[in-house]
């Protein structure tokens, strides 16, 4: 067995706390990190609260400084590629390397690990594979989930190119998924040059690099996340209006986790329903393509959704559009308002219990629509 114990690397935006031997990261820059626009609608005390919190998260990343990290003879290892490195060598972890430590609890168990304390692990990760060209890591946790590429892959792969030459490295990513592909595609990403991990694959690349984005949720709002979601929403656009494709561009719309595994449960089939009947278009995402989907949200007036991935496909509705988030967890998710801030779009949340009376719930939408 292979024991190994945790560095955690703090978000790159806070510290710049020394990195063990073999890593380094490169700022491109600051940038204009001022609020442009109040996502948050204080219309009652728990989006009074979930706007002061926003704004408190807001201002911790606001001196967020992009750029990438550099790996040089480290080892990754499974499909979202922990980062072993250093000597004595160490799993790298942390806000600044987008791979929260937190998440081992989660990942190691499925790959044979076994927790020693509470940052160290044994586990057996078998012969690295020695890769000889540079390679970009475009994954970590999440990369198998739709809404994730949108909020963490696709705006790091944007970055990425405005500073290399993309045609140089290897593209290692966790999921080569259809709806992978079709996003890859349509940012014109060559097939050719992608590879998928595997589950328990160790790879050593002479040279690895990965985009660093801090995984908290207002750092979405920062420009280049916003400028690499609105270069894919133009590219969607203009590939369906290429198809010449004629789709419904519904005001009200639904969108919907259930084919994904809602956290509501049982009650989704009744809450869709209630929400057809009130007039709403209920979408499933993952039934469209991307560029079919972005069409289909061009025009929305209102969204509604639980929270989560599902709902981060709102970034292809309008400016001006009320975004109503349905809280499902133990999680005060502000990632929609990071994505409402971008796009000037205006975030409305709902409690679970809302759920338990749609009409009150579309009422209370309604209300908050008229307030924007």
């Amino acid at each position: 067995m292979f024991g190994v114990d945790v560095t955690e690397i703090g978000s790159l935006a806070l510290t710049d706390r020394a990195f063990p031997a073999g890593l380094r990261h490169d700022h491109a820059g600051a940038e204009d990190n001022a609020m442009r626009h109040q996502p948050a609608l204080a219309i009652d005390a728990l989006n009074t609260e979930i706007g002061a919190a926003y704004r408190g998260i807001r201002e911790e990343v606001a001196t967020y400084r992009y750029g990438h990290v550099t790996f040089s003879g480290a080892r990754f290892f499974g499909s979202e590629m922990l980062a072993l490195a250093g000597m004595p060598e160490r799993a790298i972890c942390g806000d600044g390397v987008g791979w929260p430590s937190s998440y081992l609890d989660l990942y190691l168990p499925d790959r044979g690990g076994v927790k020693q304390g509470p940052l160290s692990w044994s586990f057996e990760p078998g012969a690295a594979e020695e890769i000889a060209e540079p390679c970009l890591l475009l994954g970590g946790p999440g990369s198998h989930v739709h809404g994730h590429w949108l909020l963490d892959f696709i705006p790091a792969l944007y970055r990425f190119r405005t500073r290399e030459d993309l045609s140089k490295f290897k593209i290692l990513t966790s999921t080569l998924h259809d709806w992978v592909l079709r996003f890859l595609d349509i940012l014109d990403v060559p097939r050719s040059q992608l590879r998928q991990v595997n589950l328990k694959e160790m790879l050593r690349p002479r040279h690895a690099v990965k985009p660093d984005l801090p995984k908290i949720g207002a750092g979405v709002f920062v420009p280049i996340v916003s400028a690499g979601l609105e270069d894919l929403r133009a590219r969607c656009l203009m590939r369906q209006r290429i198809t010449g494709e004629i789709v419904a561009r519904p005001a009200r719309i639904y969108l919907s986790r259930a084919k994904w595994g809602s956290r509501v449960g049982a009650a989704m089939q009744d809450i869709e329903n209630m929400f057809w009947a009130l007039g709403y278009s209920v979408i499933h995402p993952e039934e469209h393509p991307v560029e079919r989907l972005a069409a289909i949200m061009s025009e929305a007036r209102i969204v509604v959704g639980e929270e989560g991935g599902a709902l981060h496909n709102a970034i292809f509705a309008p400016a001006g559009c009320l975004v109503a988030m349905v809280e499902t967890r133990n999680v005060r998710n502000l990632w929609h308002l990071g994505f409402a801030e971008c796009f000037r779009q205006t975030c409305f949340y709902l409690p679970q219990s809302a759920l338990a009376d749609p009409v009150g719930a579309v009422a209370a939408i309604r209300k908050a629509a008229g307030e924007i």
